[in-house]
């Protein structure tokens, strides 16, 4: 080895580019026996082998490697290590970069890296790097000899890709790997998919078959490939599918899409002719409907939408929007019923009944009597592709559209008039042009007048198939093609069998929408009728019971008589206002009758056998809830003091006991509006509810810091807060009773008689308190977002709610009966505390506005197209918003 050369460090590390001074490579060669130049036999030869010439590994010539610098370098790794770009020998590492590599070598520390010396880490700017590996580096769009990591840019890289960064990336892979970005609109560019058709990427329009032609197309294509697919696509019955979102990947969560479908298409023309759009009610029944049909033909499907339960709500998964809804809301309860409930008397309502809601089964018999001769006098109707296109642009779509494809026919500026604000009109215009319409010579404008503007929105999700991260693009296209059109033609099909059963369904929620407002006129807390099934099949099934259920049935002394637009007079059991007890042996239908009360604020589907119990709207059931959160609740009326003088005026823990979150749950509801509470023993604290002569001797008033309720019903009934109360275990409520129902192997009757001979004979000391204090108003303050992590609003079925890393268990809240309330709970209760709650506004204050907007704007007022949302009430909104544990106050 030769000596150390003179151009060396403080560590004997020489001139890189010079390194001789560790030892000599010739010697070196030849101690181990063969001359590094002269290793043909490993093939490293100029002309062969690996495609290095070493020559002879001359290190003065390697560059900083050795490698000959005249050398293209085309090798295995497609790297010119020659021009490598670290320049060994030069690595000055200029501190004057941001990196602050300095010279390491020379004294240099101005900056990190001298990144113009480093010439883009070494690749020479001038090569082709179009090596093996089918990158051809030189158009890779890297340009690495010019990855001068430009400091300017957002994200520290500079222009890598010679400043053309329109799209997101331009990756500029070369053509040897089959992506000409460039071309990957027209089928990614590649010559074995040039004889398909040709697609433009990003949001597209055009028709479902174009969709389905497409989705063929990204067969075996990554999963991202999917994203092109958003757009909005016409089918050839007359509705649009609308892709809004599209999974990233097979594990995120389903894509969504719309089905906006005008109606008038020819299935929908019951909708017009029942007169079905025609208030609030009405469309909330067509929805629920509809959402009901699509959910069980998309069982087995790669679709889904919102489940429905046994009660008929206010849904977002179908929409039903008409341009007059500000001047049909205003009537959301029609005369007919609001007459017919007024008469309970028994008599039969003279006039009551307004002919829109007069027999609506009569108008299937009529629409068929009448269908031949419309066929004959009115001109046919063109619901091919110019009324499809037509609607496609009327229905105000995001996304940019195909002149040729929207362009409408003169004969649908009609449609396109009547969907503008300024010629909305009211209902009586509407059936006035519908009238016009049946007359000789009218035209298809004026026979399609009556709906024109009205849209049916179907909000649904769709897990697009893959295998593994690749797409299943035929899979895909038999999804839209085939189990979508099916099932959505099927829904939008109203006639025969389906359309007896839409105007059943209608006519139920109709029948307890004037049954609740009967129970509101005469002051009751609800009303049973007659041959209702109340048991159900199972604890976790809220289906009727099949076999040996008992018809309720009222007794003579509790029984009334209401009139209903549809049911006509219906006899049932009328629970009055004040303090009911409901008594009776254990399993012979307690709670089952206090569970068809609490579930009947809520209309129910035809053979729920509930459909008419109605119980006032803001009913609460409240329960023993422990560990739930408290927040500046006066529980003053049952709790005068506590252990360690704590401060019951204004209580407040994250960990309440049972008699205290019950206690709490009773002055929440008060505060939030409900004029009923329904309480159940079995799920109740028992200190909370009563504490007889003995125990009240064996420990003084003093030494007792709860008041039970049975001291506070009365005064609370007095308020105008009443109670209905299951008790099997203690006698103490017979003396405040106002009536008492006995229920005997499910079968009713009035022991209120009975219950005060009971109590004269078995008299007890009189505890009962004259006043109830009612909670001072609560005045929330807003809280926004502190914690770092992901936004999260969302529900687990209807038992806890997640607000970001926050939840909040809502399982005692028993109104909220669909995880879709659930979930818009959630959305509300974000609403309120980040966007409402002000530190001035009260809690009730901040709830009404919270309705008023549901009424203005509906549920998608809480989020962007929300699917699977259901309306709540705003006493189960509060009961959220007073368990959430961040919940702070002015």
């Amino acid at each position: 080895m030769t000596e150390r050369s003179d151009y060396t460090d403080s560590r004997g590390y020489g001139d890189r580019g010079s390194r001789r001074d560790r030892y000599d490579r010739y010697d070196r060669g030849n101690d181990r026996g063969y001359d590094r130049g002269e290793r043909s036999e490993r093939g490293y030869r100029g002309d062969g082998g690996r495609g290095y010439d070493r020559g002879g590994y001359d290190r003065d010539n390697r560059g900083g490697r050795g490698y000959d610098r005249d050398r293209d370098y085309s090798d295995r790794r497609g790297y010119d290590r020659g021009n490598r770009g670290y320049d060994r020998g030069n690595r000055s590492y200029d501190r004057d970069n941001n990196r602050g590599y300095g010279d390491r070598r020379e004294g240099n520390r101005e900056g990190r890296y001298d990144r113009d010396n480093r010439g883009g880490r070494g690749y020479d700017r001038d090569r082709d790097y179009s090596d093996r590996r089918g990158y051809d580096r030189g158009n890779r769009g890297y340009d690495r000899g010019n990855r001068s990591y430009d400091r300017d840019n957002n994200r520290g890289y500079g222009d890598r890709r010679e400043g053309n960064r329109e799209g997101r990336y331009d990756r500029g892979y070369g053509r040897d790997r089959g992506y000409d970005r460039d071309r990957r609109g027209q089928g990614y560019g590649r010559d074995d998919r040039r004889e398909g058709r040709r697609y433009d990427k990003g949001p597209r329009t055009g028709t479902l078959s174009d969709l389905v032609d497409y989705l063929h197309v990204l067969d075996n294509r990554p999963y991202g490939a999917y994203r092109d697919t958003i757009g909005h696509y016409r089918a050839t019955e007359g509705w649009t599918l609308h892709v809004d979102y599209v999974q990233p990947d097979p594990y995120a969560p389903p894509t969504r899409i719309r089905i906006q479908a005008p109606a008038d298409l020819p299935g929908l023309k019951l909708l017009q002719d029942a007169d079905l759009l025609s208030t609030r009610d009405r469309r909330i029944a067509v929805s629920d409907f509809l959402t009901r049909e699509l959910h069980r033909g998309f069982r087995g499907t790669n679709l889904s939408i919102a489940a429905p339960g046994q009660e008929i709500l206010e849904r977002c998964s179908v929409i039903v929007s008409t341009p007059s809804d500000d001047a049909l809301d205003g009537d959301a309860q029609s005369d007919a019923a609001a007459a017919a409930a007024a008469d309970t008397d028994g008599s039969p309502a003279e006039d009551g009944q307004d002919s829109a809601v007069v027999d609506l089964f009569t108008v299937l018999t009529e629409s068929e009597e009448g269908d031949a001769a419309e066929e004959t006098t009115a001109p046919a109707e063109d619901t091919d592709t110019d009324t499809a296109d037509a609607f496609a642009a009327a229905i105000g779509s995001t996304q940019t559209a195909d002149p040729e494809e929207v362009a409408a026919p003169a004969t649908d500026t009609a449609a396109e008039s009547a969907s503008s604000p300024a010629s909305a009109a009211s209902a009586a215009d509407a059936e006035a042009d519908a009238d016009d319409a049946d007359a000789p010579g009218a035209d298809a404008d004026n026979e399609r007048k009556a709906p024109a503007g009205v849209i049916i929105e179907i909000r649904a999700r769709v897990a697009l198939p893959a295998r593994g991260r690749t797409i299943r693009g035929r899979e895909a296209a038999n999804i839209f093609s085939h189990d979508l059109t099916r099932e959505v033609n099927a829904a939008l099909d109203l006639t025969g069998e389906r359309a007896e059963r839409l105007l059943e369904h209608v006519a139920t929620l109709e029948d307890h929408r004037a049954l609740t407002q009967a129970v509101l006129d005469n002051g009751w807390v609800s009303f049973l009728a007659d041959d209702s099934i109340l048991p159900r099949r199972s604890g976790v099934s809220n289906a009727p019971m099949e076999e040996g259920a008992v018809p309720l049935s009222a007794p003579d002394s509790l029984a009334a008589t209401v009139t209903l637009p549809h049911a006509g007079e219906v006899r049932g059991t009328a629970i009055g206002s004040g303090v009911t007890l409901v008594v009776g042996g254990g399993y012979h239908g307690k709670s089952t009758l206090l569970s068809a009360i609490e579930r009947g604020v809520y209309p129910h589907v035809p053979g729920d056998g509930r459909e008419l119990v109605a119980t006032v709207p803001d009913a609460v059931k409240v329960r023993a809830a422990d560990g739930r959160a408290v927040t500046g609740v006066d529980l003053t009326p049952f709790i005068s003091h506590l252990p360690g003088e704590r401060d019951t005026a204004s209580f407040t823990t994250t960990n309440a006991s049972g008699s205290t979150s019950q206690a709490a749950s009773i002055v929440e509801s008060i505060e939030a509006g409900a004029s009923a509470l329904l309480l159940d023993e079995d799920t109740s604290a028992t200190n909370l509810l009563i504490r007889d002569a003995r125990m009240r001797t064996l420990v003084s008033d003093d030494q007792e810091p709860i008041t039970p309720f049975v001291d506070r019903v009365g005064a609370l009934a007095e308020a105008g807060v009443s109670t209905v109360l299951v008790m099997g275990g203690s006698g103490d409520y017979l003396d405040v009773a106002d009536r008492v129902l006995l229920l005997d192997s499910y079968v009713l009757h009035d022991a209120t008689e009975r219950a005060a001979e009971v109590a004269a004979a078995q008299p007890r000391e009189t505890t009962a308190l004259a006043d109830f204090p009612m909670q001072s108003p609560r005045v929330p303050l807003p809280s926004q977002r502190t914690q770092r992590g992901p936004v999260r609003t969302r529900a687990r079925g209807t038992d806890s709610l997640t607000l970001d890393r926050e939840d909040i268990d809502i399982s005692d809240v028993a109104g909220v009966v669909d995880s879709g309330q659930a979930e818009a709970v959630a959305y509300a209760l974000r609403a309120l505390l980040e966007q409402r709650f002000d530190g001035e506004s009260t809690l009730a204050e901040c709830l009404e506005d919270l309705d008023a907007l549901l009424d203005d704007e509906g549920l998608d007022a809480l989020d962007r197209r929300p699917a699977f949302l259901v309306r709540p009430r705003m006493v189960d909104v509060a009961a959220a918003v007073n368990r959430y544990r961040r919940l702070k106050l002015a």
